[in-house]
């Protein structure tokens, strides 16, 4: 009779007349048998062949026991890594093709949800995913979040900070517990992160800084009570900039040049009434557009304007007319020494030290809602996004449209460009994959059901986006 390894031989069997039976004990009064567990495969390892009995030896009848015998013990469970017969740890075996989901809530079981901080949160996690499958999901951030190193902030949940590759939550700040800001509503604009410290704007009139090692208040900003602010701050060497704006209109907006350190004001500009856009930076100058929200017509606005503002002073050094007035104009961007601006209807770049207008072009789509800006070759492309879910690409030297991709679903935020392909967030749980050169689709992801809400922000092996209360780390 063959033995298992490890297995001690059967005490010898009382004389009786009937033949033994291996591993089975005969009577009652026979001692028990040692408890042998089968050796488990390793954790991802498939499993092995029972190894036959020897070749000569005829198969046994199976045979109960006998009725006053004891009831054997439950097998222990399988470790990850059992030592095999020769006491040398389990061999490291190929993993190709196997993935496992795993549900973690914050040490709670699988598939439940937590509580920190008043955010509710689930993670769940693919080991060795192939692109486009969701490594995790984090329930609770809620717009697009920053990537600093190997850690994400967000906001939604409060302001929480994750692993990048895991999901794992490292800290929740949240207003309703002792990290109380008063008078903070919760904050839903993508965090500046720099010098150590996460900047956050709320809905409400508070810019705070937090300190990106553990979530701790380093300073708050506070503006009048019926401002709140209305974008997600920049952050530029020593300085924040913010705007802020009164009632849901945000009229009679307000810029904002906070110290980075100290979160002291150095100065203000007010619009005098009316609608500024998010900042953005170029050079020595923040570029931001002025709107009057009380105009009937967004084709006829006097006050329409693009301002650039001397980013030491907050002077306006010049504005540039639009005529054109757009409650949602999408932020500038800078890239190289242009910038590139955009009402409803018009897209222009400019010069970004003298404002210089260097072309001008219609909207290839009814309504611009964003632009992004590649290096897929030497001048670089503008890439725009309309409210009918169009994406269209132009040449950043002359304005002229190279392609147009329809994505046949709604596109709820700007596309993310990396490498040679754009992620652009779309409805129903979509993420179209583009091919930048040529707008030719490479293929579509899917992170859950609800529509993608927020620009994708990108780690070196994941796309983030949320769908507004989840933010998915889809792989690359």
């Amino acid at each position: 009779m063959e033995m298992r390894p490890g297995e001690s031989p059967a005490p010898a069997k009382p004389a009786e007349t009937k033949p033994e039976v291996p591993d089975v004990p005969a009577a009652a009064d026979a001692p028990a048998q040692p408890d042998v567990p089968d050796v488990p495969a390793a954790a991802d390892a498939p499993a092995q062949p029972d190894v036959p009995a020897a070749a000569d030896a005829p198969a046994q009848p199976d045979v109960p026991a006998a009725a006053d015998a004891p009831a054997q013990p439950a097998e222990p469970a399988q470790s990850a890594e059992p030592a095999q017969p020769d006491g040398q740890p389990a061999p490291a075996l190929a993993r190709a093709g196997v993935r496992r989901r795993t549900l973690i809530a914050g040490g709670i079981a699988a598939g439940a949800a937590a509580v920190i901080g008043g955010a509710s949160f689930i993670i769940s996690r693919v080991t060795r995913p192939e692109p486009g499958d969701v490594r995790w999901s984090y329930e609770g951030i809620s717009t697009t979040p920053a990537v600093a190193g190997d850690t994400i902030y967000g906001t939604g949940g409060g302001v929480t900070a994750l692993d990048a590759k895991t999901g794992d939550q490292r800290w929740n700040f949240s207003n309703n517990t002792v990290d109380m800001v008063n008078g903070a509503d919760m904050p839903s604009f993508t965090p500046a992160v720099g010098s150590g410290l996460v900047y956050v704007a709320y809905q409400s009139p508070h810019v705070i800084a937090l300190r990106a090692e553990t979530g701790e208040v380093a300073w708050s900003y506070a503006v009048d009570e019926d401002q709140e602010f209305a974008a997600s701050p920049v952050l530029d060497g020593d300085t924040v900039y913010a705007v802020s704006g009164t009632g849901p209109g945000r009229a009679g907006s307000i810029l904002h040049a906070i110290d980075a350190a100290r979160g002291t004001s150095r100065w203000t500009l007010p619009a005098d009434g009316l609608l500024l856009s998010p900042p953005a930076v170029a050079g020595d100058l923040i570029y931001l557009s002025r709107s009057d929200p009380d105009r009937d017509s967004v084709l006829n606005d006097p006050a329409a304007a693009w301002l650039a503002v001397n980013k030491t002073t907050g002077i306006i050094s010049f504005s540039l007319a639009s005529g054109r007035n757009s409650l949602d104009n999408p932020a500038a961007v800078a890239a190289k020494d242009q910038v590139y601006l955009a009402t409803h209807d018009k897209i222009a770049a400019v010069h970004a030290g003298s404002g210089r207008v260097l072309w001008q072009a219609a909207a290839p789509g009814p309504w611009t809602s964003s632009l992004t800006w590649g290096d897929v070759n030497a001048d670089g492309r503008l890439f725009t996004t309309d409210n009918d879910g169009a994406l269209y690409a132009l040449d950043a030297a002359r304005g002229q449209l190279d392609w147009s991709y329809p994505a046949e679903t709604p596109l709820h935020a700007a596309p993310a460009f990396a490498g040679d392909v754009l992620y652009a967030p779309a409805a129903g749980g979509e993420l179209h994959v583009v091919v930048a050169v040529t707008g030719a689709q490479r293929t579509v992801y899917h992170a859950g059901t609800q529509d993608l809400t927020s620009t994708p922000a990108l780690t070196t092996d994941s796309i983030l986006v949320s769908d507004g209360h989840v933010l998915y780390a889809i792989a690359r």
